[in-house]
Protein backbone atom coordinates (compact mmCIF):
# COMPACT_ATOMS: atom_id res chain seq x y z
CA UNK A 1 0.00 0.00 0.00
CA UNK A 2 1.37 3.40 -0.95
CA UNK A 3 1.88 5.78 2.00
CA UNK A 4 -0.29 8.48 0.45
CA UNK A 5 -3.33 6.24 0.36
CA UNK A 6 -2.65 4.90 3.83
CA UNK A 7 -2.43 8.37 5.34
CA UNK A 8 -5.50 9.60 3.49
CA UNK A 9 -7.58 6.62 4.52
CA UNK A 10 -6.47 6.92 8.11
CA UNK A 11 -7.41 10.57 8.30
CA UNK A 12 -10.82 9.83 6.85
CA UNK A 13 -11.41 6.87 9.11
CA UNK A 14 -10.61 8.79 12.28
CA UNK A 15 -13.38 11.26 11.35
CA UNK A 16 -11.34 14.37 12.03
CA UNK A 17 -10.92 17.51 10.03
CA UNK A 18 -7.20 17.00 9.40
CA UNK A 19 -4.71 14.22 8.73
CA UNK A 20 -3.05 14.78 12.11
CA UNK A 21 -4.02 11.33 13.35
CA UNK A 22 -2.54 9.37 10.46
CA UNK A 23 -3.09 5.69 11.24
CA UNK A 24 -2.23 3.33 8.40
CA UNK A 25 -2.44 0.21 10.54
CA UNK A 26 -5.98 -1.14 10.86
CA UNK A 27 -5.34 -4.37 12.70
CA UNK A 28 -7.83 -7.17 12.88
CA UNK A 29 -9.61 -7.63 16.17
CA UNK A 30 -7.56 -9.65 18.66
CA UNK A 31 -8.07 -13.38 18.43
CA UNK A 32 -8.14 -13.75 22.21
CA UNK A 33 -10.55 -11.81 24.44
CA UNK A 34 -9.31 -9.21 26.87
CA UNK A 35 -8.50 -10.44 30.35
CA UNK A 36 -10.79 -9.17 33.07
CA UNK A 37 -9.50 -9.19 36.64
CA UNK A 38 -11.20 -11.72 38.88
CA UNK A 39 -13.98 -10.19 40.91
CA UNK A 40 -14.79 -7.57 38.27
CA UNK A 41 -18.33 -6.88 37.16
CA UNK A 42 -18.01 -5.85 33.51
CA UNK A 43 -21.11 -6.00 31.35
CA UNK A 44 -21.25 -8.36 28.40
CA UNK A 45 -19.08 -7.68 25.37
CA UNK A 46 -22.23 -7.12 23.33
CA UNK A 47 -23.33 -4.33 25.62
CA UNK A 48 -19.86 -2.82 25.62
CA UNK A 49 -19.82 -2.54 21.84
CA UNK A 50 -23.02 -0.50 21.61
CA UNK A 51 -22.45 3.14 20.73
CA UNK A 52 -23.64 5.84 23.14
CA UNK A 53 -27.10 7.16 22.17
CA UNK A 54 -25.77 10.71 22.10
CA UNK A 55 -22.70 9.88 20.06
CA UNK A 56 -22.01 11.46 16.68
CA UNK A 57 -21.26 7.97 15.36
CA UNK A 58 -24.30 7.00 13.28
CA UNK A 59 -25.32 5.09 10.20
CA UNK A 60 -26.43 6.93 7.07
CA UNK A 61 -27.99 4.54 4.55
CA UNK A 62 -27.75 7.19 1.81
CA UNK A 63 -24.00 7.50 2.37
CA UNK A 64 -23.63 3.73 2.36
CA UNK A 65 -25.48 3.53 -0.97
CA UNK A 66 -23.28 6.26 -2.49
CA UNK A 67 -20.13 4.50 -1.29
CA UNK A 68 -21.30 1.14 -2.60
CA UNK A 69 -22.01 2.64 -6.01
CA UNK A 70 -18.43 3.93 -6.29
CA UNK A 71 -17.02 0.50 -5.52
CA UNK A 72 -19.48 -1.50 -7.63
CA UNK A 73 -17.46 -1.20 -10.83
CA UNK A 74 -14.44 -2.88 -9.25
CA UNK A 75 -16.15 -5.97 -7.91
CA UNK A 76 -15.22 -8.25 -10.80
CA UNK A 77 -11.47 -7.58 -11.05
CA UNK A 78 -10.54 -6.45 -7.55
CA UNK A 79 -12.49 -8.92 -5.46
CA UNK A 80 -15.41 -7.95 -3.24
CA UNK A 81 -15.65 -5.08 -0.79
CA UNK A 82 -17.55 -5.80 2.43
CA UNK A 83 -18.70 -2.88 4.55
CA UNK A 84 -17.45 -3.10 8.14
CA UNK A 85 -18.42 0.25 9.67
CA UNK A 86 -20.02 3.63 9.05
CA UNK A 87 -19.33 6.74 11.10
CA UNK A 88 -20.30 10.39 10.76
CA UNK A 89 -17.87 13.05 11.92
CA UNK A 90 -18.68 16.42 13.44
CA UNK A 91 -18.32 18.08 10.02
CA UNK A 92 -21.23 16.02 8.66
CA UNK A 93 -19.04 13.88 6.42
CA UNK A 94 -19.69 10.15 6.66
CA UNK A 95 -16.86 7.63 6.38
CA UNK A 96 -17.77 4.17 5.13
CA UNK A 97 -15.03 1.58 5.59
CA UNK A 98 -14.66 -1.67 3.71
CA UNK A 99 -12.53 -4.77 3.89
CA UNK A 100 -11.71 -6.58 0.67
CA UNK A 101 -12.04 -10.30 -0.06
CA UNK A 102 -11.15 -12.36 -3.10
CA UNK A 103 -13.12 -15.58 -3.48
CA UNK A 104 -13.93 -15.40 0.23
CA UNK A 105 -10.27 -14.94 1.24
CA UNK A 106 -9.40 -11.77 3.20
CA UNK A 107 -7.18 -9.40 1.21
CA UNK A 108 -4.57 -7.90 3.55
CA UNK A 109 -3.88 -4.43 2.23
CA UNK A 110 -7.18 -4.12 0.42
CA UNK A 111 -9.14 -2.01 2.89
CA UNK A 112 -10.86 1.12 1.58
CA UNK A 113 -12.52 4.15 3.20
CA UNK A 114 -15.08 6.20 1.24
CA UNK A 115 -15.91 9.77 2.37
CA UNK A 116 -19.44 11.03 1.62
CA UNK A 117 -20.53 14.60 2.37
CA UNK A 118 -23.87 15.74 3.75
CA UNK A 119 -25.34 15.96 0.24
CA UNK A 120 -24.48 12.36 -0.54
CA UNK A 121 -21.49 13.15 -2.77
CA UNK A 122 -18.30 11.08 -2.56
CA UNK A 123 -15.47 13.52 -1.79
CA UNK A 124 -12.39 11.30 -2.12
CA UNK A 125 -11.06 8.86 -4.69
CA UNK A 126 -10.96 5.59 -2.74
CA UNK A 127 -9.99 3.51 -5.78
CA UNK A 128 -6.74 5.33 -6.60
CA UNK A 129 -4.57 2.37 -5.65
CA UNK A 130 -7.07 -0.47 -6.01
CA UNK A 131 -5.92 -3.11 -8.46
CA UNK A 132 -6.83 -6.65 -9.37
CA UNK A 133 -5.79 -8.84 -6.44
CA UNK A 134 -6.04 -12.36 -7.89
CA UNK A 135 -2.98 -14.42 -6.85
CA UNK A 136 -1.38 -16.76 -9.35
CA UNK A 137 -2.99 -19.73 -7.62
CA UNK A 138 -5.43 -20.43 -4.82
CA UNK A 139 -3.93 -23.85 -4.10
CA UNK A 140 -1.36 -23.77 -1.28
CA UNK A 141 1.80 -25.83 -1.60
CA UNK A 142 2.55 -25.43 2.10
CA UNK A 143 0.36 -27.05 4.74
CA UNK A 144 -1.29 -25.09 7.53
CA UNK A 145 0.69 -27.17 10.03
CA UNK A 146 3.95 -26.08 8.43
CA UNK A 147 2.84 -22.44 8.36
CA UNK A 148 1.99 -22.53 12.06
CA UNK A 149 5.36 -24.10 12.90
CA UNK A 150 7.16 -21.36 10.97
CA UNK A 151 5.12 -18.73 12.77
CA UNK A 152 5.64 -20.19 16.24
CA UNK A 153 9.40 -20.26 15.66
CA UNK A 154 9.46 -16.46 15.72
CA UNK A 155 8.39 -16.30 19.39
CA UNK A 156 10.49 -17.60 22.27
CA UNK A 157 7.62 -18.88 24.45
CA UNK A 158 4.32 -19.80 22.80
CA UNK A 159 1.36 -20.91 24.93
CA UNK A 160 -1.08 -20.23 22.11
CA UNK A 161 -1.19 -19.88 18.32
CA UNK A 162 -4.26 -19.49 16.14
CA UNK A 163 -5.18 -21.86 13.34
CA UNK A 164 -3.50 -20.52 10.17
CA UNK A 165 -5.96 -18.78 7.83
CA UNK A 166 -5.49 -18.50 4.08
CA UNK A 167 -5.38 -14.88 2.89
CA UNK A 168 -4.34 -12.85 -0.13
CA UNK A 169 -1.34 -10.78 0.94
CA UNK A 170 -1.35 -7.59 -1.11
CA UNK A 171 0.08 -4.55 0.71
CA UNK A 172 1.75 -3.24 -2.47
CA UNK A 173 0.20 -5.38 -5.18
CA UNK A 174 2.18 -8.55 -4.45
CA UNK A 175 -1.00 -10.66 -4.61
CA UNK A 176 0.45 -13.69 -2.86
CA UNK A 177 -1.53 -16.57 -1.40
CA UNK A 178 -0.43 -16.79 2.24
CA UNK A 179 -1.30 -17.98 5.72
CA UNK A 180 -2.04 -15.60 8.60
CA UNK A 181 -1.30 -16.89 12.12
CA UNK A 182 -1.51 -14.99 15.42
CA UNK A 183 1.07 -16.18 17.94
CA UNK A 184 0.52 -15.26 21.60
CA UNK A 185 3.34 -15.59 24.13
CA UNK A 186 6.51 -14.03 25.47
CA UNK A 187 9.47 -12.57 23.58
CA UNK A 188 12.11 -12.45 26.27
CA UNK A 189 10.51 -10.52 29.16
CA UNK A 190 7.99 -8.88 26.87
CA UNK A 191 4.50 -10.14 25.97
CA UNK A 192 3.69 -10.49 22.29
CA UNK A 193 0.63 -10.93 20.07
CA UNK A 194 2.48 -11.47 16.80
CA UNK A 195 0.67 -11.73 13.48
CA UNK A 196 2.79 -13.72 11.03
CA UNK A 197 2.24 -13.96 7.26
CA UNK A 198 3.76 -17.07 5.65
CA UNK A 199 3.93 -17.52 1.87
CA UNK A 200 1.70 -20.49 1.01
CA UNK A 201 4.06 -21.48 -1.83
CA UNK A 202 7.48 -21.21 -0.17
CA UNK A 203 6.87 -21.21 3.63
CA UNK A 204 8.85 -17.96 3.79
CA UNK A 205 7.79 -15.28 6.28
CA UNK A 206 6.72 -12.32 4.15
CA UNK A 207 5.22 -10.12 6.84
CA UNK A 208 4.74 -9.80 10.60
CA UNK A 209 3.55 -7.24 13.13
CA UNK A 210 3.03 -7.18 16.87
CA UNK A 211 -0.16 -6.08 18.61
CA UNK A 212 1.79 -5.33 21.82
CA UNK A 213 2.77 -1.67 21.74
CA UNK A 214 5.23 -0.33 24.33
CA UNK A 215 5.56 3.01 26.03
CA UNK A 216 7.55 4.32 29.01
CA UNK A 217 6.76 6.92 31.66
CA UNK A 218 5.81 7.35 35.27
CA UNK A 219 2.59 8.41 36.91
CA UNK A 220 1.85 11.92 38.10
CA UNK A 221 -0.80 11.93 40.83
CA UNK A 222 -4.00 13.89 40.29
CA UNK A 223 -5.64 14.91 43.54
CA UNK A 224 -8.39 15.47 44.23
CA UNK A 225 -10.21 13.95 41.27
CA UNK A 226 -13.73 12.63 40.84
CA UNK A 227 -14.87 9.81 38.57
CA UNK A 228 -17.72 7.35 38.15
CA UNK A 229 -17.62 4.08 40.08
CA UNK A 230 -19.98 1.13 40.45
CA UNK A 231 -21.29 -0.34 43.70
CA UNK A 232 -21.05 -4.11 43.93
CA UNK A 233 -22.34 -5.66 47.12
CA UNK A 234 -20.91 -3.64 50.01
CA UNK A 235 -18.03 -2.06 48.06
CA UNK A 236 -17.47 0.39 45.25
CA UNK A 237 -15.24 -0.57 42.34
CA UNK A 238 -13.16 1.31 39.78
CA UNK A 239 -15.54 0.16 37.11
CA UNK A 240 -17.47 2.57 34.89
CA UNK A 241 -20.30 0.98 32.92
CA UNK A 242 -21.22 4.38 31.46
CA UNK A 243 -17.91 4.51 29.60
CA UNK A 244 -17.83 1.18 27.86
CA UNK A 245 -17.03 -0.85 31.01
CA UNK A 246 -13.80 0.94 31.79
CA UNK A 247 -12.15 -0.68 34.81
CA UNK A 248 -8.81 -0.81 36.59
CA UNK A 249 -7.30 -3.76 38.41
CA UNK A 250 -4.00 -5.03 39.74
CA UNK A 251 -1.87 -7.36 37.63
CA UNK A 252 -2.92 -10.88 38.53
CA UNK A 253 -5.60 -9.61 40.91
CA UNK A 254 -9.04 -8.09 41.05
CA UNK A 255 -10.67 -4.81 40.17
CA UNK A 256 -9.70 -2.17 42.73
CA UNK A 257 -12.44 -1.77 45.34
CA UNK A 258 -13.16 0.48 48.34
CA UNK A 259 -15.66 0.25 51.23
CA UNK A 260 -16.24 4.03 51.25
CA UNK A 261 -15.91 4.97 47.56
CA UNK A 262 -12.58 6.73 48.19
CA UNK A 263 -9.51 5.30 46.46
CA UNK A 264 -5.77 5.77 46.84
CA UNK A 265 -3.50 7.51 49.33
CA UNK A 266 -1.35 9.69 47.07
CA UNK A 267 1.75 7.49 47.36
CA UNK A 268 3.83 6.80 44.27
CA UNK A 269 4.37 3.21 45.37
CA UNK A 270 0.74 2.40 46.18
CA UNK A 271 -0.90 0.40 43.39
CA UNK A 272 -4.45 1.45 44.22
CA UNK A 273 -3.28 5.04 43.85
CA UNK A 274 -1.79 4.08 40.48
CA UNK A 275 -5.21 2.80 39.45
CA UNK A 276 -6.74 6.15 40.45
CA UNK A 277 -4.37 7.92 38.04
CA UNK A 278 -4.86 5.43 35.22
CA UNK A 279 -8.63 5.23 35.62
CA UNK A 280 -8.97 9.02 35.77
CA UNK A 281 -6.77 9.47 32.70
CA UNK A 282 -8.63 6.84 30.67
CA UNK A 283 -11.95 8.44 31.56
CA UNK A 284 -10.64 11.82 30.41
CA UNK A 285 -9.53 10.33 27.10
CA UNK A 286 -12.88 8.58 26.60
CA UNK A 287 -14.68 11.91 27.13
CA UNK A 288 -12.22 13.77 24.90
CA UNK A 289 -12.94 11.35 22.04
CA UNK A 290 -16.67 11.98 22.49
CA UNK A 291 -16.58 15.74 22.98
CA UNK A 292 -13.81 16.75 20.59
CA UNK A 293 -13.80 14.09 17.89
CA UNK A 294 -17.32 12.65 17.90
CA UNK A 295 -15.97 9.14 18.48
CA UNK A 296 -17.77 6.68 20.74
CA UNK A 297 -15.22 4.81 22.81
CA UNK A 298 -11.74 3.65 22.02
CA UNK A 299 -12.97 1.17 19.41
CA UNK A 300 -15.43 3.61 17.80
CA UNK A 301 -18.36 1.52 19.09
CA UNK A 302 -18.56 2.69 22.67
CA UNK A 303 -16.08 0.27 24.19
CA UNK A 304 -13.34 0.82 26.75
CA UNK A 305 -10.67 -1.68 27.79
CA UNK A 306 -9.35 -3.00 31.11
CA UNK A 307 -6.37 -1.27 32.73
CA UNK A 308 -3.84 -3.19 34.83
CA UNK A 309 -1.20 -1.70 37.14
CA UNK A 310 1.59 -3.32 39.11
CA UNK A 311 4.14 -4.55 36.61
CA UNK A 312 7.68 -4.29 37.97
CA UNK A 313 9.20 -3.39 34.59
CA UNK A 314 10.06 0.16 33.51
CA UNK A 315 7.48 -0.14 30.78
CA UNK A 316 3.85 0.08 29.81
CA UNK A 317 2.10 -1.46 26.85
CA UNK A 318 -1.09 -2.10 24.92
CA UNK A 319 -1.45 -5.77 23.96
CA UNK A 320 -4.45 -5.67 21.66
CA UNK A 321 -7.11 -5.86 24.37
CA UNK A 322 -5.74 -4.47 27.67
CA UNK A 323 -3.48 -1.58 28.75
CA UNK A 324 -0.75 -2.51 31.25
CA UNK A 325 1.43 -0.21 33.35
CA UNK A 326 4.72 -0.65 35.20
CA UNK A 327 6.92 1.55 37.36
CA UNK A 328 9.86 3.95 37.18
CA UNK A 329 13.43 2.69 37.23
CA UNK A 330 13.86 3.62 40.89
CA UNK A 331 10.54 1.94 41.81
CA UNK A 332 9.14 5.11 43.40
CA UNK A 333 6.50 5.98 40.81
CA UNK A 334 3.94 4.15 38.70
CA UNK A 335 3.63 4.78 34.95
CA UNK A 336 0.12 6.20 34.89
CA UNK A 337 0.29 9.89 33.91
CA UNK A 338 -2.31 11.46 31.64
CA UNK A 339 -0.18 11.47 28.52
CA UNK A 340 1.21 8.00 29.11
CA UNK A 341 -2.22 6.38 29.65
CA UNK A 342 -3.49 8.40 26.70
CA UNK A 343 -0.59 7.06 24.64
CA UNK A 344 -1.30 3.39 25.40
CA UNK A 345 -5.01 3.74 24.69
CA UNK A 346 -4.03 5.69 21.57
CA UNK A 347 -2.73 2.35 20.31
CA UNK A 348 -6.22 0.94 20.86
CA UNK A 349 -7.71 3.77 18.80
CA UNK A 350 -5.14 3.06 16.08
CA UNK A 351 -5.97 -0.65 16.13
CA UNK A 352 -9.70 -0.14 15.83
CA UNK A 353 -9.59 2.57 13.15
CA UNK A 354 -9.73 1.24 9.58
CA UNK A 355 -7.84 2.82 6.75
CA UNK A 356 -4.42 1.38 6.13
CA UNK A 357 -2.31 -1.75 6.31
CA UNK A 358 -0.56 -3.08 9.39
CA UNK A 359 3.07 -3.94 8.88
CA UNK A 360 6.40 -2.24 8.24
CA UNK A 361 8.62 -0.05 10.40
CA UNK A 362 7.02 3.24 9.39
CA UNK A 363 3.59 1.89 10.32
CA UNK A 364 4.86 1.25 13.85
CA UNK A 365 6.45 4.70 13.94
CA UNK A 366 3.13 6.27 13.01
CA UNK A 367 1.42 4.12 15.64
CA UNK A 368 3.82 5.40 18.30
CA UNK A 369 3.28 8.97 17.15
CA UNK A 370 -0.48 8.38 17.19
CA UNK A 371 -0.12 7.34 20.83
CA UNK A 372 1.86 10.48 21.65
CA UNK A 373 -0.70 12.68 19.91
CA UNK A 374 -3.63 11.14 21.74
CA UNK A 375 -1.68 11.46 24.98
CA UNK A 376 -1.21 15.17 24.32
CA UNK A 377 -4.89 15.52 23.40
CA UNK A 378 -5.89 13.83 26.66
CA UNK A 379 -3.60 16.10 28.66
CA UNK A 380 -5.05 19.20 26.96
CA UNK A 381 -8.63 18.01 27.45
CA UNK A 382 -8.13 17.29 31.17
CA UNK A 383 -6.29 20.61 31.64
CA UNK A 384 -5.35 19.50 35.14
CA UNK A 385 -3.32 22.12 37.06
CA UNK A 386 -1.10 19.34 38.42
CA UNK A 387 -0.05 18.50 34.85
CA UNK A 388 -0.38 21.55 32.58
CA UNK A 389 -0.99 20.58 28.95
CA UNK A 390 1.98 20.63 26.60
CA UNK A 391 3.58 18.70 23.76
CA UNK A 392 6.22 16.87 25.79
CA UNK A 393 5.85 13.16 26.53
CA UNK A 394 6.36 11.81 30.09
CA UNK A 395 7.68 15.16 31.30
CA UNK A 396 6.14 14.59 34.74
CA UNK A 397 7.87 11.26 34.99
CA UNK A 398 11.59 11.24 34.26
CA UNK A 399 11.44 7.43 34.07
CA UNK A 400 15.16 6.96 33.38
CA UNK A 401 16.51 10.07 35.13
CA UNK A 402 17.05 11.78 31.79
CA UNK A 403 13.99 14.00 31.53
CA UNK A 404 11.12 13.72 29.05
CA UNK A 405 11.18 10.73 26.73
CA UNK A 406 9.98 12.63 23.65
CA UNK A 407 9.67 16.32 22.84
CA UNK A 408 7.00 16.46 20.20
CA UNK A 409 7.60 19.98 18.91
CA UNK A 410 11.35 19.37 18.35
CA UNK A 411 12.11 15.64 18.72
CA UNK A 412 15.85 15.99 18.08
CA UNK A 413 16.45 17.90 21.34
CA UNK A 414 15.06 15.13 23.57
CA UNK A 415 17.56 13.59 26.02
CA UNK A 416 17.10 10.23 24.28
CA UNK A 417 19.06 10.77 21.08
CA UNK A 418 18.26 9.54 17.60
CA UNK A 419 14.82 11.09 17.18
CA UNK A 420 14.62 12.88 13.82
CA UNK A 421 12.53 16.00 13.33
CA UNK A 422 11.76 15.30 9.68
CA UNK A 423 11.14 12.32 7.45
CA UNK A 424 13.98 10.85 5.39
CA UNK A 425 14.60 7.72 3.37
CA UNK A 426 16.40 6.32 6.43
CA UNK A 427 13.15 6.05 8.43
CA UNK A 428 12.87 2.24 8.01
CA UNK A 429 16.14 1.98 9.98
CA UNK A 430 15.02 4.18 12.90
CA UNK A 431 13.73 2.56 16.12
CA UNK A 432 9.94 2.82 16.19
CA UNK A 433 9.60 5.12 19.24
CA UNK A 434 12.35 7.40 17.93
CA UNK A 435 10.68 7.28 14.51
CA UNK A 436 7.59 8.95 15.96
CA UNK A 437 9.54 12.21 15.61
CA UNK A 438 8.49 13.43 12.14
CA UNK A 439 4.77 12.89 12.73
CA UNK A 440 4.97 14.35 16.25
CA UNK A 441 6.83 17.34 14.82
CA UNK A 442 4.20 17.83 12.12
Amino acid sequence: MKPTRALLAAALASATATALFASPMAAAAPQSPGTTPSGADPASSDAASTADPGSAVTRRPDAERAAAAVLAATQSDAGTFNRVSTSTGLSGTTYVSYEQTYRNLPVLGGDVVVAVDGQGLVTNDPLTDVEAVAPATLTPRVTATKAQAVSRALVSRVPKASTPELVVFSPDGERKLAYRTIVSGQQGNRPTELTVIVDAATARVIGSWDMVMDGTGDGAYYSPVTFDTTKSGNVWKLWDNTRGDLLCGLVGGSTVASPDNHFGNGSGTDLKTACVDAYYAAGQEYDMLRDWLGRSGFDGKGKAFPLFVGMTQVNSYWNGHTANFGQSKDGKRQLTSLDLVGHELGHAIFQFTPGGFDGGTETYQLNESNGDIFGALTEHYANNPSDPPDFVFAEEDDPFNRGAERIMYEPSIAPRKGQPDCWSTNMPNVEVHDGAGPSNHA
